[in-house]
């Protein structure tokens, strides 16, 4: 009788996770990037806030939406790392699945900070 039942997920099964968490790492991670390089241009603040609604579509234009797509996108990252971590077997696997961690979280944390 096999006494574990935490379910392990086969190499492909891994590797789609993978590739969904990192995107939904990286949707985020370029809009802090965006927002990192536009701050550093030398205009007003308020050219810099409509030059950086501009990158984005009309239904995200409102003052806290693509933060919170942003949140969204950082909560989905962090799941899918802890289920990639908690159902895999190779060490190689866990220790990606720890970094995506890591940098959701902190990604997370940083984008609750502007909500302020």
């Amino acid at each position: 009788m096999n006494t574990n039942t935490m379910k392990t997920y086969s190499q492909s099964h891994l590797k789609k996770f993978t590739t969904v968490c990192l995107i939904c790492l990286f949707i985020p991670f370029s809009i802090y990037v965006l927002w990192i390089y536009i701050s550093s241009l030398n205009i007003s603040h308020t050219e810099k806030v409509v030059y950086f609604k501009n990158f984005f579509p009309s239904f995200l234009q409102d003052k806290f939406d693509v933060t919170y797509v942003s949140i969204f996108f950082c909560i989905i990252s962090i799941l899918l790392s802890i289920v990639i971590n908690t159902r895999s077997n190779t060490k190689s696997w866990k220790n990606l699945s720890v970094v995506t961690l890591i940098l959701s979280f902190v990604l997370l944390i940083l984008n609750l900070f502007q909500l302020m």
